[in-house]
């Protein structure tokens, strides 16, 4: 590749353990960067959204969700790296409160770095939906 490159990738890895996988994608994204090509890359990866963070040329961005509701919106917004809202969807769709939290448990240790970026963004994101409806 090189600088009249356009990729597309959706979902880099899908099917391989998400460490090995997400390791591979950032690799990739590396040798893209290096060589000038652009493109898109879907992703659930917490290393390709923080190294989009943290590298001025690659940008997050997120498919935007009703957070009343969890219910896509169809809008892509630039800027921000998204949640899947995997436990909030688990709890709408009547999986028990006490699954869901030992899951985030078993997350806390693991997750905490990708979770200061994208926690306090979601939650931003929630008290504003919230303070829209207040009259």
């Amino acid at each position: 590749c090189d600088e009249h490159t356009l990729f597309l990738i959706d979902e880099f890895g899908t099917g391989s353990d998400p460490e090995l996988g997400g390791a591979l994608a950032e690799t990739f994204l590396e040798v893209f960067y290096e060589r000038g090509s652009y493109g898109i890359i879907t992703t659930h990866y917490a290393n390709l959204k923080m190294m989009a963070n943290e590298t001025d040329a690659i940008t997050n961005a997120n498919m935007l969700f009703d957070a009343s509701t969890l219910e896509p919106l169809y809008k892509l917004h630039l800027g921000e790296a998204g949640s899947s809202f995997t436990f909030e969807v688990a709890q709408k769709n009547g999986i028990p409160y006490s699954l869901i939290n030992r899951s985030n448990c078993l997350l806390s240790g693991f997750a905490s770095p990708f979770c200061k970026y994208i926690l306090p963004i979601s939650l931003l994101a929630l008290i504003a939906s919230i303070m829209a409806r207040v009259p």
